[in-house]
């Protein structure tokens, strides 16, 4: 849909999905290390920036659902996150280097993409998509187009979820 309305603007317009290096992915053996994620069955992660298109109530719901699993948090923080700070299950690492990513890919056993879907979040394509993927992670997402294009282009590999409820039952 973004494309169609640049070409209506300029019919030389293309669209390029993010990349990842995955020569970075492929080549690491090493995996960091966390001791509060041994008391959990499963670890389900998120990378990227905590802002306001993050669904914290999302993410809350999950934890609540799921108390034997972790929920492990990676990347700079730009808004408040009080109310993630108040669940065990939620693990808050903060912001790493991006060399290091993928040594602690290495503890999730899912990676989601919890964004509240809106104009915004609808014109972008998560970065994060492509690290999960090369990290050969299972990929749940909100129903963003982004993620949603790259789905149907590329046989449903990602499970899709339009409610709090649908995000559990793919978990």
């Amino acid at each position: 849909e973004g494309l169609k309305r640049a070409k209506s603007l300029n019919k030389n317009s293309f669209k390029f999905n993010g990349g990842v290096n995955y020569n970075l992915f492929l080549e690491n053996k090493d995996k960091v290390e966390i001791k509060e994620l041994n008391n959990f069955d499963k670890v389900i992660g998120y990378l990227g920036a905590i802002r306001e298109i993050v669904d914290q109530d999302l993410i809350i719901h999950l934890a609540e659902k799921f108390p034997n699993h972790a929920f492990l948090i990676i990347g700079p923080k730009y808004c408040s996150i009080s109310k993630l700070k108040q669940k065990h299950n939620i693990i808050i690492v903060g912001e790493i280097k991006h060399n290091e990513v993928p040594k602690y890919l290495k503890n999730f056993n899912i990676g989601i993409i919890p964004y509240i879907k809106n104009n915004f979040t609808d014109g972008i394509y998560p970065a994060k998509l492509n690290e999960y993927l090369a990290s050969n992670l299972d990929v749940i997402s909100t129903d963003i187009n982004g993620v949603l294009e790259y789905n149907n282009d590329n046989n449903n590999i990602i499970k899709i979820a339009k409610n709090k409820f649908e995000f559990v039952d793919c978990i």
